[in-house]
């Protein structure tokens, strides 16, 4: 390996040409462009799924307080309104459990009720009785099949962009089996729709003001908001921060299943994951609910940096000591190595010893090679200062093999930070969260987006994509 020789300046006035020695040259530095912004990373997408069980609502519709399981209203007459004065009934009535079903917006609620009823007239009592007394005049379901009416029980619900949940309700009842007293021609059977009705109406009436009083979907919404504003520690030390960073929220869907409504949020963000301490760029409160029903990927920016003096010691890892020999006889050793320079143009300075003594420049822009997942230089080439600069004497220095051979060398594998950026991302939307939540996600292949300079170095912008959700439990 041949060393660097330095003549001294008299030795290179008087005796350069005999004694053969090889001034030492540094080509001008290269100009580095200002770098472009990227373009802003597409939104990104969290599922955030608000449950309400079937049992909640029920309650609100206080159904079993207005129909109990039974009722026995045989003690004595109940006068019928409608029908003027002196009409009766006595009823005694049984019925299933509600069931509850959904589609759509709409919740049902319904059960089979059987019953039996009598009629009776009042009538007045024989002289010199000065009072009434009630007649019976006909029953049905005391003897044999007791008739079934059907209550039911439906309300859509929607959610206003000011989380207000609003309801339209509406409830009848359907008889089966009629109950008509054949003798008069008496139908029990209206009296008691009139009966069940009422308290139906009621029940719906009063539901639908309950239902815009309660402020539990907005509650659990602005929890899960506020949880996903504060930093997720990633990794054991937690140096690392995944930002959520959200910034709308719309509604997609409702859906019945497993005895619960199912409101399907979005949350729209954009997060990144980084060592920043503090974010900045919030909405700060939960914001109006969206119509839309905006949604997409789960994605997530996170910058690994190539640090200049981390990139020059692997370059000069591949190439110090390294001799090139030239078609025409000349000599080269590498000596030094350095990278520098920003997403539009990236550096090396390489310093040679030999038949040419001196630092010259190489340039490129860099990218991202999927495939193998390194920082490759497709365009690597002689700085344009560095080429302009060359003496007729040095052409050979411009040689096709020896500027591939340089380029082969300028690569940077990113494999081992992609893997673990994936593994700490997939580990940190896998985690409770605090407050009852818990992130749960999936994590697929990393992409490069482009590059930007840091303080430190090269950075290379990468978009995690995936999926994500969060769960209250």
């Amino acid at each position: 390996m041949r060393v660097k020789k330095i003549c001294p300046f008299w030795v290179a006035l008087s005796l350069s040409l005999v004694a053969g020695c090889t001034a030492f040259r540094v080509a001008p530095r290269p100009e580095i462009p200002q770098d472009q912004p990227l373009e802003t990373p597409p939104a990104s997408f969290i599922s955030l799924p608000i449950r309400i069980s079937y049992p909640g609502l029920i309650e609100l519709t206080q159904l079993e307080t207005k129909f109990p399981l039974e009722e026995d209203r045989n003690d004595s007459w109940r006068e019928v309104p409608t029908e003027g004065s002196g009409n009766g009934i006595k009823y005694k009535w049984s019925r299933e459990p509600f069931r509850a079903s959904g589609r759509d917006s709409t919740l049902t609620l319904s059960t089979v009720v059987v019953f039996q009823a009598k009629y009776a007239k009042r009538v007045k009592q024989p002289w010199p009785f000065t009072n009434s007394t009630w007649l019976p005049l006909g029953s049905c379901g005391y003897d044999g099949t007791m008739p079934r009416v059907r209550l039911r029980f439906s309300t859509s619900l929607s959610l206003l962009n000011n989380w207000k949940l609003t309801s339209k309700s509406e409830a009848t009842a359907e008889f089966l089996e009629p109950c008509v007293v054949s003798i008069i021609g008496f139908d029990v059977t209206r009296r008691l729709k009139e009966l069940f009705e009422e308290n139906l109406s009621q029940a719906a009436r009063e539901f639908d003001k309950r239902v815009g009083e309660s402020n539990q979907l907005e509650q659990r919404a602005r929890m899960a908001w506020d949880q996903l504003k504060a930093p997720i520690g990633v990794g054991e030390e937690k140096k690392l921060k995944l930002f959520i960073r959200p910034k709308a929220i719309s509604i997609a869907k409702l859906v019945f299943a497993d005895s619960a409504i199912t409101f399907g949020l979005n949350l729209e963000a954009h997060p990144e994951m980084s060592a920043e301490t503090v974010d900045t760029g919030l909405v700060q409160s939960l914001p109006i609910l969206r119509s839309d029903s905006s949604s997409g990927k789960f994605l997530v920016t996170i910058r690994i940096t190539l640090h200049d003096s981390a990139a020059s010691e692997m370059l000069k890892s591949k190439l110090i000591g390294r001799e090139f020999k030239f078609p025409s006889g000349q000599r080269v050793v590498v000596r030094d190595a350095e990278v520098f320079g920003n997403a539009s143009k990236l550096v090396l300075r390489i310093r040679f010893a030999g038949q040419f003594d001196g630092d010259l420049y190489f340039a490129g822009k860099p990218q991202f090679d999927s495939a193998s997942q390194r920082i490759r230089i497709p365009d690597f080439e002689y700085d344009l200062k560095t080429r302009d600069w060359f003496v007729a004497a040095e052409e050979w220095l411009v040689h096709k093999e020896f500027l591939g051979t340089l380029k082969s060398f300028a690569v940077w594998d990113l494999r081992n930070e992609m893997e673990t950026a994936r593994g700490r991302l997939a580990d940190a939307l896998n985690k409770e969260i605090g407050n009852g939540l818990r992130l749960r996600g999936r994590v697929d292949q990393p992409r490069v987006v482009g590059f930007q300079r840091e303080a430190a170095g090269v950075s290379a912008v990468v978009i995690l994509s995936g999926s994500a959700s969060v769960e209250s439990k």
